[in-house]
């Protein structure tokens, strides 16, 4: 396996891409990690068991399975 090591010129514009990018992520209003800091909403007891369900199951089978029961 070969080893691929940049050149100065490479590195260079690579350098100014990043400076680019970190500029332009500064203008946003929104920044990604807000995101992802959010707490996460505590699950009701029928998602609980929806959830506990389809790992049980599988995904299609309880949609095949509830739509039965829905429509009976």
């Amino acid at each position: 396996m070969t080893t691929i090591t940049p050149t100065n010129q490479e590195l260079q514009v690579l350098e100014v891409l990043r400076a680019h990018r970190r500029k332009h992520r500064a203008g946003l209003p929104i920044r990604a990690s807000a995101h992802i800091e959010e707490p996460i909403q505590a699950l009701t007891v029928g998602q609980k068991i929806s959830d506990a369900v389809a790992r049980t199951v599988g995904p299609w089978k309880f949609i095949i399975i509830q739509s039965i029961c829905i429509s009976a």
